[in-house]
């Protein structure tokens, strides 16, 4: 009979302990889960860049207006669909000092005049292409002024041995992480960061 009365006692201890772990938890889960207010970058990029727009609603709404900074200005557009504005973030400009006549599109996904010229491509995407031929497979000189393609610059940065595929050619000059090996005898996978 002890045996059974022990064992009753003991089961509102291990409830109380399965419960508080449980709370733990949830109340874990809502502080990870809870969002960060939102704020905007300290420097805007579009800010003052040149800016186009399918139209305009009148002279007092230009497209230049959407990145001129002034809280109390705007662009607007005539009241049809389908409106768009684009903003140059200096891509477009960047290119044509290197004698390439490309949109940031094409610029980043490698595509149309680009498609055919890898190391152009990757010197864009780099922020080097107007160094001379022998600094462009420097990886110390990539991406250390704007132009550049940070979403690439953000993995060569967190990658092992700064190798990375963050952009079509991104393996110009050695850049990419590929490993290739003719007689593979085993394969060891570490995850982690």
């Amino acid at each position: 009979m002890q045996t059974t009365i022990s064992a009753l006692a003991r089961r509102p201890a291990r409830l109380r302990t399965a419960l508080g772990l449980v709370v733990v938890l949830l109340a874990a889960c809502i502080a990870v889960l809870t969002p960060s207010p939102a704020h905007a970058a300290d420097q805007l990029l579009s800010q003052g860049r040149p800016a186009t727009a399918s139209s305009t609603e009148s002279g007092a709404f230009p497209a230049t207006a959407a990145v001129d900074g002034n809280t109390g200005t705007r662009w607007s557009s005539a009241f049809t669909d389908p409106q768009w504005l684009q903003v140059d973030l200096g891509f477009t400009a960047y290119a044509q000092s290197a004698g390439v006549d490309a949109a940031t599109s094409d610029i980043f996904g490698c595509a149309a005049s680009l498609a055919g010229n890898p190391g152009m491509c990757a010197a864009l995407n780099r922020h080097v292409s107007t160094l001379p031929a022998s600094q462009q497979a420097d990886p110390s000189q990539y991406y250390t002024a704007a132009p550049a393609n940070y979403y690439a610059k953000f993995w060569h940065d967190n990658d092992i041995n700064h190798l990375a595929y963050g952009f079509p050619y991104d393996d110009v000059a050695g850049q990419s992480s590929f490993i290739s090996h003719g007689n593979p005898q085993w394969l060891l996978v570490a995850v982690g960061w």
